[in-house]
């Protein structure tokens, strides 16, 4: 099911419509037992993410219901997060080794320390996921969600248009404040709770783009973009974190302390894109952004119910 918005159907329709599309996809993809572990581990935790993006349109309307409902399903994306953990960790050493063979020419022991502690990671995710206590967690978290759809209707009950756009400016009003912080402060902790924020803000612009398009789908991959330069960024702190708790000795410290650096000069570099792009996507006021996207919506809505 497309994750958008019908313009002929009400907000608590639309809602639980979507919701339960996301569960049911899921849980599917979670048992599926000729599917790829890792693959349906991403997947689902995408999905917990919209859903997530989802309660948090009721948050101000349902603020005990929303709570329930958001640490149930952080914790089922933190019960699989190991594996993606350890995929990002894969990911974040290959983009790196693109910038190392570059610094570092194309060969020497810096670069193979990396590729040997590369081949060390797949081999700890294969094993991982095929473990049969991965397997015990992820029937537990389908369980869990099978569930939280019992409890689609308690937390969508309150659903209607005026809760829906508070619910989207509480979102993007979340973003800025975020956004703030990091100015202040580009911690890692700080543009971590920022990305985590602009996730919620696009996923929720994404059930609207049907309004205009041309214009909501470029606003949503600028979005992604800066999302993307977010979690590289992430994905490279704990990448840093790992070389120096568990593999500081097999590195060495000359190879640990270079790789650190260029680990460093890379963030660096993903900070410089990502702070002056999240400056003009969150440059509004948030009554004003949702004044305007609500304008589309509403001009939207009208057209399709004069066809």
């Amino acid at each position: 099911m497309v994750y958008r918005w019908k313009a002929e159907k009400s907000s608590r329709s639309n809602l639980r419509r979507l919701a339960r599309s996301q569960l049911r996809a899921a849980i599917e993809e979670l048992i599926d037992p000729f599917s790829d572990r890792a693959d349906a581990v991403h997947d689902a935790r995408l999905r917990l993410k919209k859903l997530r993006s989802l309660v948090r349109l009721v948050r101000k309307a349902a603020p005990q219901q929303f709570a329930h409902e958001n640490t149930a399903m952080r914790d089922a994306a933190r019960a699989l997060s190991l594996q993606r953990d350890r995929q990002a960790l894969i990911e974040a050493l290959d983009k790196l080794l693109g910038h190392a063979e570059r610094e570092w020419n194309e060969s020497g022991d810096h670069l193979r320390a990396l590729r040997n502690l590369r081949n060390r990671f797949v081999e700890a995710q294969q094993h991982e996921s095929n473990g049969a206590d991965r397997s015990q967690l992820i029937e537990q978290v389908a369980d869990d969600l099978r569930s939280a759809t019992g409890r689609l209707k308690a937390w969508t009950s309150q659903a209607h248009d005026r809760v829906v756009v508070a619910g989207f400016a509480d979102s993007y009003r979340r973003g800025r404040l975020a956004l703030r912080a990091v100015l202040a402060d580009a911690t890692a902790e700080n543009l971590h709770e920022w990305r985590k924020q602009i996730k919620y803000h696009r996923y929720q612009v994404r059930l609207f783009q049907e309004a205009w398009p041309a214009m909501l789908e470029a606003h949503c991959e600028e979005l992604r973009r800066l999302s993307d330069y977010l979690g590289d960024d992430h994905d490279l702190v704990l990448l840093k974190q790992a070389l120096r708790d568990s593999h500081a000795d097999e590195l060495g410290e000359q190879t640990l302390h270079d790789l650190v650096e260029l680990i460093e000069r890379r963030r660096s570099e993903l900070k410089a894109d990502a702070i002056p792009l999240g400056q003009l996507l969150f440059a509004e006021k948030p009554k004003h952004v949702t004044r305007r996207f609500m304008q589309y919506w509403c001009a939207y809505r009208d057209r399709c119910a004069a066809q």
